[in-house]
């Protein structure tokens, strides 16, 4: 409190960023493609092979992380096959 008076909100400030990390942590949100709800193994299960595994794992995190997709086994292939017929 020993703080210029337009600092002293900081502590609440903080207070409030730390409950939103608290927050998303708590929601466990797929950030790696370690965390997705499939692998290379159910994308090579859809006829694709080499590189294109990869690179379809990263287009599926990205749909993931940008809410376009969700994280479920279902859904990330329905999109991988979409995904794949644009190629």
């Amino acid at each position: 409190m020993s703080q210029a008076p337009e600092y002293r909100g900081r502590i609440n400030d903080l207070q409030i960023i730390r409950q939103k990390i608290g927050d998303i942590i708590a929601q466990k949100p797929c950030v790696e493609k370690s965390k997705l709800a499939v692998n290379g193994n159910d994308i090579m299960a859809l006829g694709f092979c080499g590189a294109e595994i990869g690179h379809l794992l990263n287009e599926l995190l990205d749909a993931v992380i940008e809410s376009k997709c969700a994280n479920t086994k279902d859904e990330l292939i329905s999109y991988a096959v979409n995904l794949g017929r644009r190629d």
